[in-house]
């Protein structure tokens, strides 16, 4: 039985309720972070994740300013799981979240259960004949090349999506739309610029519904991408295989293994 002690990343990074927005962002962007647990008087109060951080920054002179804003305003709930749980237990936990905080045997926090951390497991636990057709989300979430970015900004904030399908004039896909894109690009309130302008993807890199589940969320793995969408033989977007996908059926199936 795998458990989630032998998915999670250990030794994560933290940061106090007081500690800048400012530099909470920062160490997020250096490091390529989602989410850094928030700590006050050496007690757990949540987790601060890149939304809750830069939903509240406005991005002008060239970078992000935040105010007198700390951590502790912007932190999140944080749902934990044990080190020693089954690992079906924290994946159910983790499914929907940026992450899930991990405890060890005297309560401290150990590590963070990320969907990057579980998608890994799946090459080697889920069925040889799962098919992405039978897993993928459907309808896709999509938005036009030439909608303002400002729209696509307050899509991904407001309903919790991660990924948008961008499509051209005619529906056809062409590229994905993250919320990290939007990050990386310096968004802000009055931002003039079109979804097109932001994205820079060569060429959309797609997933067939015939394919395996198993060699899909490898790629994700391996590419660190967050999705795979599906388009029909037109190119227009039909179903799109994401992270929560794959650990949907991940926990399910290592819920019914054996010990």
């Amino acid at each position: 039985m795998e458990f989630v002690r032998d998915l999670m990343s250990p030794e994560p990074r933290w940061v106090s309720g007081d500690t800048p927005l400012a530099d909470c962002a920062a160490r997020m962007v250096d490091g390529g972070l989602r989410v850094l647990p928030v700590f006050d008087a050496g007690r757990l109060i949540g987790i601060v994740t890149a939304a809750s951080v830069f939903g509240r920054g406005r991005f002008e002179g060239g970078g992000w300013s935040f105010g007198d804003q700390v951590a502790a305003e912007a932190a999140l709930p944080a749902v934990s799981v044990a080190e020693d749980a089954p690992a079906a237990k924290g994946i159910r936990k983790l499914i929907g979240r940026d992450a899930v905080v991990v405890l060890g045997a005297e309560g401290g926090v150990v590590g963070v259960l990320t969907e990057h951390d579980a998608v890994r497991l799946a090459p080697d636990v889920l069925p040889a004949d799962l098919t992405v057709g039978e897993v993928a989300s459907r309808p896709v979430s999509t938005v036009m090349a030439h909608a303002p970015l400002l729209d696509a900004w307050e899509d991904l904030r407001g309903t919790g999506r991660r990924h948008l399908v961008v499509t051209d004039p005619r529906g056809v896909a062409t590229d994905v739309l993250s919320l990290r894109d939007l990050v990386r690009a310096g968004i802000r309130p009055d931002d003039p610029r079109t979804v097109s302008q932001i994205c820079t993807q060569p060429e959309l890199v797609t997933v067939d519904l015939h394919a395996r589940v198993q060699d899909a969320a490898r790629r994700m793995a391996i590419s660190a991408v967050g999705c795979l969408p599906s388009v029909d033989p037109g190119g227009m977007p039909v179903a799109i295989l994401t992270r929560s996908d794959v650990l949907r059926v991940l926990a399910g199936h290592l819920q019914g293994r054996p010990a």
